[in-house]
């Protein structure tokens, strides 16, 4: 696997850097390696097509919050704004459920 221990993308941070992951809880037996991966044969022009919500963590360190506003801001999506760092389900994994659930009460309204 190429890029940092326990990720799968070349040039990423180590998940588990403070610049990755300050608000994180601190692990009381041992620390854990979260992965994200990103499907590449996920269509490039979905973001026009199906409903879309984003979480903006205004704490991020690796991806800037401007730039995350402006990356939902083209994808029209619906957002969220909470104080976290980059890996916001481990930190906040309340708000984050409720983004999730939000999303998907949405979605089968619509359905």
């Amino acid at each position: 696997m190429a890029g940092a221990r326990g990720h799968g993308h070349t040039g990423m941070p180590n998940v588990t850097s403070p610049s990755c992951a300050n608000s994180k809880p601190k692990p009381g037996n041992g620390s854990r390696a979260w992965t994200s991966r990103i499907p590449s044969s996920q269509p490039a022009c979905s973001r026009k097509t199906l409903p879309s919500w984003y979480l903006i963590t205004a704490s991020d360190q690796v991806l800037p919050p401007d730039a995350e506003r402006q990356f939902a801001a083209r994808m029209g999506a619906t957002t969220v704004e909470i104080p976290s760092s980059h890996v916001a389900m481990v930190s906040h994994p309340g708000e984050v459920a409720r983004l999730i659930e939000t999303a998907a009460e949405a979605v089968l309204a619509t359905s």
